[in-house]
């Protein structure tokens, strides 16, 4: 019975087969050796990103400005190209959510309002943009721009001065208007040259009635453009490979750490019994009055505090939550979750608002920002 497998195939028989097959690939290896720099090189641009006008951190829903740039690598701007602003998820890949383009200095600029801390990057796809950096080149100046019927003043009007070893040559006075004729007023030998035709009329057999600009003269108009390098030849182009930027980091403070942040800002004010801020405070009226600031308006008792908010287990408590210490329908204490076993509150008669070690473990939690 024949299998029905395949059979690999049988080496080469023909040894000059062979050796053609393997010279035409090496011709090919080569030819791809040759051209890959032309086809796979690109410049890598300049990517970067950064804050501007922006705290370190900011509270959620602030105002964020990120401004970055896109650069050759000899720091010219690359305009008119889309930048792309991405930033990190909770599984650690970066997420594209903003894009924009690069201004005539290649900078773009964004605008967020974000919720929560994150890293940003600005990435660029890469692509062929005109030399200069994304704008079309500008054609070289021409070398001949003086007017055709006036030679520059501090050019002689003659292509070539008159010889003294030849006088019967004519100038070339009759071809240039009369309004020229001062312009030069000496020859080679310090004599003025205006009247050296005599009146003969014979500079018209060596040259048109026109006047033709000197060479010299275009030499002379070259000259004065060499002092500004000339721009790039219209047309040209260079490739960039696709460009990350460092990382900036966007620090938001939760709702829950600026509940204790305001909190905090109460430090010292005195203990009194049925007082609610913001000179002094009582327990229950010192988170009634933290509480407020966020829009959570809270009754001036403990008991009653504990019917709003959502119910948080222990191990699941952040700072900012609200503690309520003693038992359902019975609570004596109220204060605010630090953090690290600590709490903000107004302890009791004689002692002043601040934050202290939690002292008990007789306490319900409750959520009112988050």
């Amino acid at each position: 019975m024949r299998s029905h497998r395949r059979s690999l195939p049988r080496p080469l028989k023909n040894k000059w087969l062979t050796a053609s097959l393997g010279v035409a690939a090496a011709g090919l290896m080569a030819v791809g050796v040759v051209a890959a720099p032309s086809v796979f090189a690109a410049d890598q641009a300049k990517v970067m990103v950064w804050k501007y006008n922006t705290p370190s951190t900011t509270s959620p829903g602030s105002l964020v400005n990120l401004e970055g740039f896109i650069k050759t690598p000899e720091g010219q701007p690359i305009p008119n190209v889309t930048a792309t602003l991405s930033r990190t998820e909770a599984d650690g890949h970066y997420h594209a959510l903003l894009s924009g383009t690069t201004n005539s200095q290649g900078v773009v600029t964004f605008q967020l309002y974000p919720g929560n801390s994150a890293y940003w990057i600005l990435s660029y796809a890469g692509g062929t943009v005109s030399s200069g950096g994304g704008q079309p080149a500008n054609p070289a100046p021409a070398t001949t721009k003086a007017a055709p019927n006036k030679p520059a003043q501090n050019t002689p009007a003659n292509p070539k001065p008159a010889d003294s070893a030849s006088p019967s040559t004519p100038a070339e006075s009759s071809g240039t208007p009369s309004t020229d004729s001062g312009t030069n007023g000496n020859d080679a030998n310090g004599n003025g040259s205006t009247s050296t035709n005599n009146g003969n009329g014979a500079a018209g057999d060596n040259q048109p009635a026109a006047y033709t600009q000197p060479v010299s003269n275009t030499k002379q108009v070259s000259n004065n453009a060499d002092a500004t390098p000339p721009a790039a030849p219209a047309g040209t182009s260079r490739t960039f490979a696709s460009s990350v930027s460092p990382a900036v980091a966007v620090y938001v403070q939760d709702k829950g750490q600026m509940v204790v942040s305001t909190a905090a800002q109460y430090r010292g004010r005195p203990y009194q019994y049925g007082a609610a801020g913001p000179n002094s405070f009582d327990c229950s009226g010192f988170t009634k009055f933290i509480y407020a600031k966020f829009g959570k308006s809270l009754p001036h008792s403990a008991t009653s505090q504990a019917g709003y908010g959502s119910s948080v287990s222990r191990s699941s408590m952040k700072p900012g939550d609200l503690m309520l210490f003693g038992r359902p329908g019975s609570y004596y204490h109220a204060a605010i979750y630090a953090g690290g076993g600590n709490m903000w509150d107004a302890p009791t008669s004689g002692q002043t608002v601040g934050s202290h070690r939690i002292w008990s473990n007789d306490y319900t939690v409750r959520r009112l920002v988050s």
